[in-house]
C-alpha cells in the first residue's frame, strides 16, 4: 500500500538551483510539501509510462507528429522512417494503438528534424529532404498538405553540407507565427565560407516568406559554435516543453554560447 511520506530521487545541481528532485505522483492531485513550504503547495498528477523496443534514441525523427483532425481530436502522423529500423518506424503507430489515437501513415520518407511548421498552414523542410525524399517540391507539399495541412505553402531551406542529416533543426528553429531563428557561421566562432552563405541565403529567403498574418518573418541569426573534429555543432536544435526551452550547450564554446543564449531571449521576449 502507498504510504504518506516518501523519500524523492535528487537529482545533479543544474544552472544556479542549490537542490532539484524527481518526484513522481502515484494519483492525480499529489500535494507536495516542502520545508519551507512553497506556496501554492506544488499539486502533481500521475504519470503513466509505456515502454516500446527501439533500434536507436532518435525519437524526434520517428516518433509521432502530433496533429488535430477534422473532429477537433488529437491524432498522429506517422514518417516512413528507415526500413532497417523497423522498431523505430513502428514506434508512431504502436503509440497511437496504446492511446487509442487515430494515426496516419505517410507514403514519404523523411524524419521529424527535417519537418517544422507554424499550425496555420505553412511547413518547412531543407533541400536534402526533398532529396532524400526522392520527390519534386510539389510531390513532397502535396502529401504533406494532405497529411499535415501543410496547404499554405512549403518552405525549402538550403542544408548544411557537412551535416551527415541535412536536417533544418540544426539551423532553424520557427519561435512563433512571427520569428524565426536562422543559424549564422561568424568567423569568430567558425569559418566555413560555403555554409556561411547558404544560411545568409536562407535569411534572406525567410525574410520576404509570407506569415500566417500577412507580413514576414522577423529573423533572428544564431551564432554557428566550434565544429567538434570537422563535424557541425548547434544551439539551434531545441525542443520547447511546457513554456521551457531545452537547448544544447558545450564546454568549449562559453563566448558563442553568451551570444547565443541572448538571441534566445530576444526571441522569445514574448
Amino acid at each position: 500500500a502507498w504510504g504518506q511520506t516518501y523519500v524523492a530521487t535528487k537529482l545533479k545541481p543544474r544552472g544556479k538551483e542549490k537542490d532539484s528532485w524527481r518526484i513522481l505522483a502515484a494519483h492525480d492531485n499529489t500535494i507536495v510539501q516542502t520545508v519551507p513550504q512553497q506556496v501554492p503547495p506544488k499539486s502533481l498528477k500521475k504519470g503513466e509510462w509505456f515502454e516500446f523496443e527501439s533500434d536507436s534514441i532518435w525519437h524526434i525523427d520517428y516518433g509521432p507528429v502530433p496533429l488535430v483532425n477534422d473532429a477537433g481530436q488529437v491524432a498522429f502522423a506517422d514518417y516512413r522512417y528507415y526500413a532497417p529500423r523497423f522498431l523505430d518506424d513502428a514506434l508512431s503507430t504502436k503509440i497511437g494503438w496504446q492511446l487509442g489515437i487515430d494515426t496516419y501513415r505517410m507514403p514519404v520518407d523523411t524524419e521529424g528534424g527535417n519537418f517544422q511548421g507554424d499550425g496555420k498552414g505553412t511547413c518547412f523542410t531543407s533541400e536534402r529532404g526533398l532529396q532524400y525524399a526522392g520527390m519534386t517540391a510539389e510531390e513532397f507539399g502535396d502529401v504533406w498538405s494532405s497529411y499535415q495541412a501543410c496547404d499554405t505553402q512549403l518552405v525549402v531551406l538550403k542544408d548544411i553540407t557537412d551535416d551527415g542529416t541535412g536536417h533544418i533543426d540544426m539551423f532553424f528553429k520557427l519561435v512563433d507565427e512571427e520569428n524565426a531563428i536562422m543559424g549564422e557561421y561568424k568567423d569568430e566562432y567558425v569559418e566555413d565560407a560555403e555554409n556561411k552563405a547558404r544560411m545568409d541565403d536562407n535569411a534572406t529567403l525567410l525574410e520576404g516568406t509570407t506569415t500566417a498574418s500577412g507580413g514576414t518573418y522577423v529573423v533572428h541569426r544564431m551564432p554557428f559554435p566550434s565544429k567538434s573534429d570537422g563535424t557541425p555543432r548547434t544551439y539551434i536544435n531545441s525542443t520547447f516543453v511546457n513554456g521551457v526551452n531545452l537547448w544544447p550547450v558545450y564546454t568549449d564554446a562559453q563566448d558563442a554560447q553568451a551570444e547565443a543564449s541572448q538571441v534566445w531571449a530576444t526571441a522569445m521576449a514574448e
